[in-house]
């Protein structure tokens, strides 16, 4: 019983710690365009609407993500913390579905398919997918 566990739970564990060994060295980077997004999430939180400096200007490329990080900018004044956060759900979120399509394509993580998923430049060259 504990090894059929172990067995379907050590390929979620190593994606997991792959990415967030490969995530580690980026904690520190921030782009200055979240900044905009926050801007307006803040905005919106204060009873502004989405306006940037009182403006009404559509300055955001990413209306789910100013929504997600609104309701932090209330208790953060730089809610930096909480987009991090959510990057990292969000991208073990997309490999985890990345990895649950390929085993049911390829019948199994065992067959390289981990391999393929943190590394996905192997992909064309090690897919079993007809060309």
């Amino acid at each position: 019983m504990l090894r059929t566990s172990l067995s379907k739970t050590f390929p979620y564990l190593l994606i997991t710690l792959a990415f967030l060994t490969a995530s580690y060295p980026f904690c520190n980077f921030k782009v200055d365009d979240a900044y905009i997004s926050f801007t307006y999430a803040r905005n919106l939180t204060e009873g502004n609407g989405l306006t940037y400096n009182g403006m009404l200007v559509e300055g955001y490329s990413n209306f789910l993500w100013t929504l997600l990080i609104s309701p932090f900018t209330r208790w953060m004044d730089d809610p930096i913390w909480a987009a991090r956060l959510f990057s990292v759900i969000s991208g073990l979120l997309s490999l985890y579905i990345i990895f649950g399509l390929s085993k049911m394509i390829e019948g199994g993580w065992y067959d390289g398919s981990v391999g393929r998923i943190v590394n996905p430049i192997h992909l064309p060259s090690g897919s079993s997918l007809p060309a």
